[in-house]
Parts: structure tokens; C-alpha cells; sequence
């Protein structure tokens, strides 16, 4: 068995820190900014004209999209509510002339 098998491998130099002290005094560094964060908590403040959180706005103006045939809004909102498909599903274009007409 060679010298450097052994337990302490030659890192005589490495001690654990003393009770109470910590490893990083310095602490966590901060995050970056994060437009995902920006966005949240920009949409969760209300709208001064509105009277309403911005992002309940925000999901009324989507549906509101969708219910005039939007694709790209109905796509969003399927995909948000039943989650996308998994896998290698196979894409099927959609023609942009089709309305969906939802009765109240």
C-alpha cells in the first residue's frame, strides 16, 4: 500500500472549520437578473386603470384571442391547460382560416 492510499491522501493542510464559523463568510452570491422573476412581479402588481392584477388581464385578453380564432392564442391555452404532447408526436398544420366559436 502506498503513502498516498492512505486516509488523509497528502491534504495535511485541510482542517474542518471551527464550531460556529462558516465556510463562505462572504454568503450566497446574489442571482442575476431574471426577466422570468421581472415578469412575475410585474404581472402580479394591479393595474392602476384596470383595478386588476396585470396577469388576471393578461389570461381575460388570451381567452378573449382564442374566442375569436386566434390559433396562436388557442394553441397557448391547450398547451397550458392539457400540457404538450410527449414523445415524437407528429405536427399537423392548421389551417388559419378556422374559427372556434364558443356559445355562452
Amino acid at each position: 500500500m502506498s503513502e498516498s492510499s492512505g486516509k488523509n491522501s497528502g491534504h495535511n493542510n485541510i482542517t474542518p472549520w471551527e464550531p460556529g464559523q462558516s465556510g463562505n463568510p462572504v454568503g450566497r452570491p446574489k442571482k442575476e437578473f431574471s426577466l422570468t422573476a421581472g415578469m412575475k412581479e410585474y404581472l402580479a402588481e394591479k393595474d392602476p386603470e384596470k383595478k386588476k392584477q396585470r396577469k388576471d388581464i393578461l389570461i381575460e385578453k388570451t381567452f378573449q384571442m382564442a374566442q375569436k380564432g386566434d390559433i396562436a392564442a388557442i394553441k397557448l391555452l391547450w398547451n397550458y391547460l392539457d400540457g404538450m404532447p410527449a414523445g415524437n408526436a407528429p405536427v399537423i398544420p392548421i389551417q388559419n382560416n378556422i374559427v372556434f366559436k364558443w356559445e355562452d
